[in-house]
């Protein structure tokens, strides 16, 4: 029969004992080791002997009490038996056999003698975790390393400050090789050795010291511990590097996409400012406009942008002034980090909000690996190129397609669109993560300011139409490059998957418009 031996703390440990005191069907053994400090409490049926259950961990003032009173009163039934072996079970693994030898040597009733002295012993044997009796300085060298907070995994403990705000030592310097040899994770030589050892004492809370020390020992050798250590060493590390990178207003602009809702993790969000050297001027990524109210994004709808603009309009307004210098964006921080993720034309109308006032991080989001942190650049880097039309006439209107995940084909392209000079801008590879690392996108950003500067300097262009089949990411910083203060009328086209692109929007100098010119179609964002 499989029982495996459980460590519970003390008020746990004393409702399972006060359980097993009211049935007079168990029959109930407290093995202890010989000078150790292991014990376990195991339960049996008196019917057939079969081993039930098996406990073991912290022995605190609560379960002692009990243990204590089961030895000496004489009227509960069944009495506590007890017997001295040479090594308890460790926690978790099956005691059947344990169990089965535990029985064999007929355990005698105990006393409250023979407990007492058992307790006595194990103290002695834990007396160190109470208070190590440490330099002042290996204590604060500790102290430093945690930042003041508990080393144990995924603990945010501040043990610099009770509860009351008064600063002091509220740890617990808890040993990993124990100060004597026969302590949890004890050892004849390195106890001695290490016994004051900043390395081999790690700070704790209440709670993880007891149970890395007490309730469940056998689950945390010195590999796993000091692990934790160095884990927390790096944090720590992480996080005063933190303080010389540049501070940046992050942003992100999420929509939908082919109806389906999107999601934005905060938490990578985050993860990729800290791997790309960038702090964020707060906790949180503020997440701007483009999620659809309406059910996604319908590209068949010919309505669909009028309603966006309508939907929207306050959020693009308030985008347009906080990019300004003297708006929410221009007071504490000169640097921006977004993150975009959502439909085409919604993406090249972010990125035209923002522009190039000032310096922007754009981030990437990897659809295969799912997260925002970027990647080290391919080997050999991906190549991004801009060609023209040849004996394009000056002063016409000019399509520009940016193809980074696929090629636009001239089928994919209404007739009219086959007639203008065409500006195509691609990579040496096409792929939905090309422009992810840092370098890629500079290379790509650099490609696209080359091709607009060909439309709007060279070609004089009256009017610009634009088709996309790309990551978000890279539409938003082609939508960043059209800012010549006097760029023509720019036509934003949505692909659609089941016919030939249809007209999204166009963005003037001082104006967003959307397709029919009816009222309400026309967002003014300056004064002409």
């Amino acid at each position: 029969m499989s029982v495996p031996l459980d460590a519970l703390y003390d008020q746990q440990l004393r409702a399972a004992l006060e359980a097993w005191q009211h049935a007079s069907t168990n029959r109930v053994v407290l093995a202890t080791e010989t000078d150790g400090w292991r014990f376990a409490f195991f339960r049996f049926d008196t019917t057939s002997a079969d081993p039930l259950e098996a406990i073991t961990g912290d022995i605190g003032v609560l379960s002692r009490d009990l243990v204590l009173q089961w030895a000496s009163d004489k009227q509960i039934v069944p009495k506590l038996e007890y017997a001295v072996v040479h090594d308890v079970p460790h926690v978790s693994v099956n005691t059947e056999s344990f169990a089965a030898q535990l029985l064999a040597l007929v355990p005698a009733k105990v006393t409250k003698r023979a407990i007492q002295v058992f307790l006595k012993q194990r103290d002695s044997l834990l007396e160190d975790m109470k208070r190590p009796n440490l330099p002042s300085e290996v204590i604060n060298w500790v102290y430093a390393r945690s930042a003041g907070i508990c080393e144990f995994e995924g603990c945010p403990a501040e043990l610099f400050r009770d509860n009351l705000g008064n600063y002091g030592y509220y740890g617990y310097l808890a040993h990993i090789v124990a100060a004597k040899p026969k302590g949890p994770r004890g050892d004849d030589h390195l106890s001695a050795e290490l016994a004051q050892s900043p390395s081999n004492i790690m700070l704790c809370c209440d709670i993880h010291h007891r149970l890395i020390d007490k309730v469940d020992p056998d689950s945390f050798s010195q590999e796993r511990l000091k692990a934790m250590i160095a884990t927390r060493v790096n944090w720590r590390t992480n996080q005063a590097a933190t303080l010389s990178y540049p501070i940046v207003h992050a942003l992100a602009f999420i929509g939908d996409i082919a109806g389906r809702t999107t999601t934005f993790s905060q938490h990578d969000a985050r993860k990729a400012l800290l791997a790309a050297h960038l702090t964020p001027v707060s906790e949180r990524v503020a997440e701007y406009f483009l999620r659809d109210v309406q059910g996604g994004n319908d590209v068949n709808d010919p309505g669909y942008w009028a309603n966006f603009l309508r939907v929207f309009r306050a959020q693009i307004l308030h985008i347009h002034t906080a990019i300004r210098g003297d708006g929410a964006f221009g007071a504490q921080a000169q640097e921006l980090a977004i993150f975009p993720l959502g439909n085409m034309p919604a993406m090249l109308l972010g990125g035209w909000l923002v522009g190039e006032a000032r310096r922007v991080e754009l981030f990437s989001f990897r659809r295969n690996p799912g997260t925002w942190v970027r990647p080290e650049d391919s080997e050999p880097p991906v190549k991004f190129e801009w060609a023209k039309t040849p004996d394009a006439e000056v002063g016409s209107h000019v399509l520009i397609t940016l193809e980074i995940t696929s090629e636009i084909t001239d089928e994919a392209l209404a007739a009219e669109m086959l007639s203008m000079p065409r500006i195509r801008i691609f990579p040496s590879t096409y792929g939905v993560d090309v422009v992810a690392p840092k370098g890629a996108m500079e290379r790509f950003r650099n490609t696209c300011q080359e091709a607009w500067a060909y439309a709007v300097d060279v070609l004089h262009a009256t009017e610009i139409s634009i088709c996309t089949i790309a990551p978000a990411a890279a539409i938003f910083a082609l939508g960043m490059k059209l800012q010549s203060r006097l760029h023509p009328p720019i036509h934003m086209y949505q692909m659609a998957p089941l016919g030939l692109p249809f007209h999204a929007f166009t963005l003037n100098r001082h104006a967003i418009s959307v397709p029919p010119h009816a009222p309400g179609s026309v967002l003014q964002l300056d004064a002409c």
